[in-house]
């Protein structure tokens, strides 16, 4: 009992400080917020393991960067990853705000809105750019369809309520990690969109195939794929929000071919890597960099390529191969 009292306790004051943060953001200017964000990204690039492996990614994938160069694309991915989430939790307490600094093109509008009216679902596959969460906000601010979110689910249960209902915005249906197959497949089915985060590495047991990333495989999840085949009546996009003079833009891809043409599931992977790339050459400074993305070496891979990947990268145990009868190829959003 008194494990679970102390328990309890934790819990709460860390609700009550997570509440406290939140409420400050959302009374606070535009202008205040960014600051916040400077500092905090400071802060992260003067600390050596944070800084070593920011460097570490970006020099992997733009190996014809000068080490200057390297360092302030650091410092500013930095600066965004604070400050994206920030972003977020401001926008949600006032839609005029989503309407002043998130846009999207009445073409887009039309063609969400249209597939709305028809009952189809959509598959967004979003890399972890821009502001992958507001992304979502917009669709539900600007158009008509429901958006499906596939989330984790928090250990302190008030901090997961807090986090689940900011996300809750109009439109918005809360799908768990746990079972985030088969509430995905209902969702597309009742004609909403469902976002996946797709640059997450992703075990071989679980469905994860290498593709290449800045030329150096990487392992991808195959769940926009595997979605689509099982839910004919939905449509797949490629789309994100990147931040162009101050606000975000919605930036949408549809595929270079039908699905059905596709010869499996790493061409379209494959696809989607390449777009992804080409968004980070645009936006270097806008992606998240402070993740270990090139960690796995897959077997039987040239020498040349095996020295680009960076100091953390490692050949898997077999482990990492050896499927389990049951999946989950669904990548949750991380909590804001």
């Amino acid at each position: 009992m008194k494990i679970n009292f102390f328990k309890h306790v934790r819990f709460l004051l860390e609700y009550w400080f997570i509440l406290t943060v939140l409420l400050f953001f959302k009374l606070m200017p535009f202008p205040v917020v960014e600051a916040f964000a400077w500092f905090c990204g400071t802060i992260l690039y003067l600390l050596p393991p944070t800084r070593k492996l920011v460097i570490a990614n970006i020099s992997a994938a733009f190996p014809e960067y000068s080490l200057s160069r390297v360092r302030a694309v650091a410092r500013k991915s930095l600066h965004h990853t604070v400050m994206a989430p920030l972003e977020f939790v401001w926008m949600t307490s006032d839609p005029t705000r989503v309407e002043k600094y998130a846009y999207i093109n009445d073409d887009i509008i039309n063609t969400i809105n249209e597939h709305h009216r028809k009952g189809e679902g959509i598959i967004y596959v979003n890399p972890h750019l821009g502001n992958w969460e507001v992304s979502a906000l917009m669709v539900s601010h600007y158009t008509d369809i429901g958006m499906g979110i596939v989330i984790k689910q928090i250990r302190n249960p008030y901090i997961n309520k807090l986090f689940n209902e900011s996300r809750a915005f109009d439109n918005t249906r809360l799908i768990y990690a746990k079972g985030a197959v088969r509430g995905s497949l209902k969702a597309l089915r009742d004609g909403l969109a469902i976002g996946i985060l797709l640059d997450q590495n992703t075990k071989a047991r679980k469905g994860g195939i290498f593709v290449n990333f800045f030329g150096i495989p990487v392992a991808s999840s195959p769940a926009p794929f595997t979605l689509r085949q099982r839910v004919k009546n939905c449509h797949i996009y490629y789309g994100t929000a990147a931040k162009v003079d101050g606000r975000y833009i919605a930036l949408t891809e549809t595929l270079s071919k039908k699905f059905d043409d596709y010869v499996d599931e790493k061409e379209l992977l494959q696809e989607f890597m390449d777009l992804t790339e080409r968004y980070i050459r645009k936006y270097p400074e806008q992606y998240l960099w402070l993740y270990k993305r090139f960690q796995y070496i897959p077997k039987d891979i040239d020498n040349a390529t095996r020295k680009r990947y960076p100091y953390y990268a490692k050949e898997p145990s077999e482990s990492f191969y050896r499927r389990r009868k049951n999946r989950n190829p669904i990548t949750p959003r991380s909590p804001s």
